[in-house]
């Protein structure tokens, strides 16, 4: 069921994808990039010592770089990243002296400042881009790889990481996600799967019902519909507002999709009906 969810979610949700880099918390000083054409967002925070990334390739490859930090109360622009081939300095992006542009993020709807980008084809071997900054404090988002892609398990890791990037590198609610054309996006899809799978199980259900005589179109009224209405509303806040669980959010659809369709599920599996058939 998690991975049908994800694969489903998945396809639909390439349009609203289309502007997002794979996003990835950096809890170390030390990350390997794998892949380094795909791209990838590293959300970190510098904290007394400079950040390394490491790529080691066997063969040639589009090499891409672009520093940004989030527009934050205090924010500084003097995060800048060193790369490496070796013990050789290929190029130096990013720091106080460089002009940074304010940037909006479509997917996540986030300002950024963004400074500038590195753009090559590398040859084969390894290389250290080195994020630091004068005082070695901050935050900031390395991006790397121009190749957009995303499967099940990476918008999974979206919604994951989402809560995390609103409530502490942005500093603003998780809730806010929902204004972006990525977090509106995924909960079309996700209340439009769930409309279908309720569509889906009415059909089913009226089949097996029919020789009971209970295969209602409407087997609940106006006060169970408000009931849940009013639950479908509270599990979506809920979600929206902490972990974006894709799930919590589907079950609202579902519960949304018995309001609007007036059938209940339960009512229908167990031959109860609270209002008269019409």
């Amino acid at each position: 069921m998690h991975r049908a969810l994800a694969a489903a979610v998945a396809v639909l949700s390439v349009p609203f994808l289309a502007f997002a880099h794979q996003p990835r918390i950096v809890d170390s000083i030390e990350t390997i990039v794998t892949e380094p054409e795909i791209s990838k967002a590293y959300y970190g925070e510098l904290t007394g010592e400079p950040h390394l990334y490491l790529i080691e390739s066997p063969k040639e490859f589009a090499l891409y770089a672009n520093i940004l930090v989030p527009d934050v109360v205090g924010i500084s622009k003097d995060v800048s990243v060193e790369i490496m081939r070796g013990d050789t300095e290929i190029a130096r992006i990013g720091g106080a002296d460089r002009v940074w542009e304010h940037y909006y993020e479509e997917f996540a709807g986030d300002w950024y400042w963004r400074g500038p980008a590195y753009a090559s084809q590398a040859s084969p071997g390894s290389y250290v881009l080195r994020v630091s900054s004068p005082d070695n404090r901050g935050k900031y988002a390395l991006a790397i790889g121009e190749i957009e892609a995303f499967d099940g398990a990476e918008v999974m890791n979206v919604l994951s990481v989402i809560p995390y990037l609103k409530r502490d590198f942005f500093e603003t609610q998780p809730a806010s996600f929902l204004l972006s054309i990525g977090g509106a996006g995924i909960v079309i899809v996700l209340f439009a799967l769930s409309f279908a799978f309720t569509l889906l199980l009415r059909l089913v259900l009226r089949r097996i019902n029919l020789h009971r005589g209970c295969a209602a179109h409407h087997n609940i009224g106006s006060r169970g519909r408000v009931l849940r209405l009013v639950l479908a509303a509270a599990l979506l806040t809920v979600a929206l507002a902490t972990s974006w669980n894709p799930f919590v959010i589907a079950l609202s659809g579902f519960v949304f999709a018995e309001t609007v369709l007036g059938w209940c599920v339960f009512c229908a599996v167990f031959g109860k009906k609270v209002c008269p058939t019409r």
